[in-house]
């Protein structure tokens, strides 16, 4: 977006993003109508349009009092006294937009980090107060040949006593779960918006 100053008011490309710049602010064009005559007009741009297929910028004109619609090719030339103060408070406007964003996000991964200890703690708590097998048996082989799998016991009662702890522990391993996926996204996007404002606060 840097400007065309030279020896006049900067020059101002007519792109999408420099129109909605511009949008309510006068800037003087040189327009060659379809006749072929080239003329000299203060505009206030408003949004870029189509006029069959052709992008166009519809504008109020000064010159006729009313709101025109002018090819973007037929622009010879548009320029903008205030184009570097409107360029130099959009940055000051992004910059204000991705420190906001970034502490958010910022907060946000804060607070999934947090869930993420909760829940491992969770976990561990809900596994902690299991009851532990009391008849463990391992894998075996009998005389005649036949291989028999390993099992366990738990006392009488146990799965019913369990049965708080072993929803603890799924809730937790889904929130831990949960929770990391979300909380490495953010950092994902913490790390995408410091590289954005460096670009930006780059001179």
């Amino acid at each position: 977006m840097t400007p065309d100053t030279g020896n006049s008011s900067p020059v101002v490309k007519l792109t999408d993003a420099n129109i909605r710049l511009l949008r309510g602010r006068s800037v003087e064009i040189d327009y060659t109508d379809k006749r072929g005559n080239t003329t000299t007009r203060t505009v206030t741009p408003m949004h870029l349009t189509r006029v069959h297929g052709h992008p166009a910028m519809y504008a109020h004109c000064s010159l006729r009092g009313e709101n025109r619609t002018f090819l973007l090719r037929r622009v010879e030339r548009c320029t903008c006294a205030d184009w570097p103060d409107i360029i130099a408070q959009n940055e000051k406007e992004q910059l204000t937009r991705l420190c906001t964003k970034l502490e958010s996000t910022e907060k946000a991964r804060l607070g999934l980090l947090l869930m993420v200890a909760v829940s491992i703690a969770g976990f561990t708590f809900g596994i902690y107060n299991t009851t532990s097998p009391s008849v463990s048996v391992s894998r075996y082989t009998r005389s005649d040949g036949t291989r028999v799998s390993g099992y366990s016991r738990k006392p009488p009662g146990s799965v019913r006593r369990d049965r708080p702890y072993t929803l603890i522990r799924g809730v937790s391993l889904l929130l831990l779960i949960g929770g990391g996926i979300g909380a490495w996204l953010a950092h994902q996007q913490v790390t995408s918006l410091r590289d954005d404002l460096k670009r930006l606060q780059r001179p």
